[in-house]
C-alpha cells in the first residue's frame, strides 16, 4: 500500500508516495533538519525517546505508529490516503 504525503516545503507543496518505513524516516529527518531541530529537541517535544526518533528516521519498520504519527504532526507532515485506496463498503 502506498500513502501520499503532502509536504509544504517553502511555498510549494510536494506530493510524495511513501511505500516503506525508510522513505517515511527520510521525510521526518528532512522536516526536522529544515526546522533546525535536533533529535533530542524533537524527542522532548513529541514526548518520545531520542532512540525512537533515531529508529524512525532510519526507517525501522517496527516503530510504534501512534508515536510516528505524533512526530509527523508536530513537524507539519500531512498524511492522506487517496480516495481510490480507501476501503469500500461491501456491495458498493
Amino acid at each position: 500500500m502506498q500513502y501520499i504525503l503532502f509536504l509544504p516545503i517553502s511555498k510549494m507543496v510536494t506530493i510524495m508516495l511513501i511505500n516503506d518505513a525508510k522513505v517515511f524516516g527520510e521525510v521526518v529527518r528532512l522536516y526536522r533538519k529544515k526546522q533546525g531541530a535536533t533529535q533530542v529537541q524533537l524527542a522532548a517535544i513529541a514526548n518520545t525517546g531520542v532512540r525512537f526518533i533515531g529508529d524512525l528516521e532510519n526507517g525501522k519498520p517496527t516503530v510504534q505508529l501512534d508515536k510516528a504519527l505524533r512526530v509527523a504532526k508536530i513537524l507539519g507532515i500531512k498524511i492522506e490516503i487517496p480516495d481510490d485506496h480507501r476501503i469500500k463498503k461491501a456491495g458498493k
